[in-house]
């Protein structure tokens, strides 16, 4: 019972914040995204040479352009999410420049080229940190994704050493997050002008 609860709980959530979320206009996602980002960029642009996971941003996401753009300036490796579905697996590829190596993969999303697929998948233990979207999050690093648990299964399985960083507007932050044994917390949530560094 108390797990059916828990869902039913989450799924509230998850379409309450999806709703405050995509009513952001693009203006304000824009600008709210530059200030996250640059957040980002002050507290990781020392390591910016490591290996960085990062989403590429859907719809209403936080974007991330701007700290691919500085992270691959910097001479660092940038590897994105590509969802092998018939596996249920997500794996993380190497792109080089955003522009060429990205199409619409999965659900839309911008995903890199298949032929990438091939040659450019990264260890995943090679990755030192890991910029993760989501839906909702809270102070201890809660996080409600889109509910395939893509994410939670990467960093668990393939990258547990990563440093797990969650992007989110003001608006996405809630008091507590209902967890489950296989939801994975993140390390910091970075918001427009507040990051949180996580227990």
């Amino acid at each position: 019972m108390h797990k059916s609860h828990q869902k039913s709980k989450k799924q509230l959530l998850r379409r309450a914040c999806s709703i405050s979320r995509d009513s952001l206009s693009a203006e304000e996602q824009k600008n709210k995204s530059d200030l996250i980002s640059d957040i980002f960029i002050d507290i990781f642009g020392l390591q910016s040479t490591k290996c960085f996971f990062v989403y590429v941003d859907y719809r209403s996401e936080v974007q991330t352009n701007k700290i691919i753009d500085f992270i691959l300036q910097q001479g660092g490796i940038v590897c994105v999410p590509a969802v092998v579905s018939q596996r249920a697996k997500m794996v993380a590829v190497q792109i080089k420049s955003p522009a060429i190596d990205l199409a619409p993969g999965f659900k839309g999303i911008l995903e890199p080229l298949p032929e990438l697929l091939h040659h450019c998948i990264v260890d995943a233990e090679n990755i030192d940190v890991a910029v993760i979207p989501g839906i909702a999050f809270d102070k201890n690093g809660g996080r409600i994704g889109y509910g395939g648990g893509y994410y939670d299964r990467f960093l668990q399985n393939d990258a547990p050493q990563a440093l797990r960083v969650g992007l989110a507007y003001k608006l996405q932050m809630i008091s507590t997050i209902p967890m489950e044994s296989h939801d994975i917390f993140m390390d910091y949530i970075i918001c427009e002008f507040s990051a949180f560094r996580t227990q």
